[in-house]
């Protein structure tokens, strides 16, 4: 029987910081996509990793209909820029709170980060 690959130690405690304990630490578990959503009764636009057979069925916070947001995808699946604690580019956390900041981070490291590609 065929196995899946396992991620590395410290990328499958970041999946248990992102998602809690006992998260797999499969890679299966990073291919959900991520979709854009704009609800019908408030305006109210997010985002929201979701299985692909159940990106239609979502409520926004006020219980309205959500709609997936297509004015903010390409032909590939884009995520806007979420500011974030940073963990994996120094000793220390950084607080990333733009993608300018995040590019003069990466630039200092010598590093590039998947999300500026």
């Amino acid at each position: 029987m065929h196995s899946s690959p396992k991620l590395p130690l410290a990328a499958t405690r970041q999946i248990e910081g992102w998602f809690g304990e006992g998260w797999s630490s499969d890679w299966r578990c990073l291919v959900m996509p991520c979709y854009a959503y704009i609800c019908k009764d408030c305006g109210r636009r997010w985002e929201e990793w979701r299985r692909v057979d159940e990106r239609r069925d979502v409520k926004c916070q006020c219980g309205g209909k959500a709609e997936i947001d297509f004015s903010t995808y390409s032909s590939a699946n884009v995520m806007m820029f979420t500011p974030a604690l940073y963990t994996d580019l120094d000793v220390y956390p950084i607080w990333i709170d733009s993608k300018k900041k995040l590019k003069e981070e990466c630039k200092k490291r010598g590093l590039r980060a998947a999300r500026l590609l």
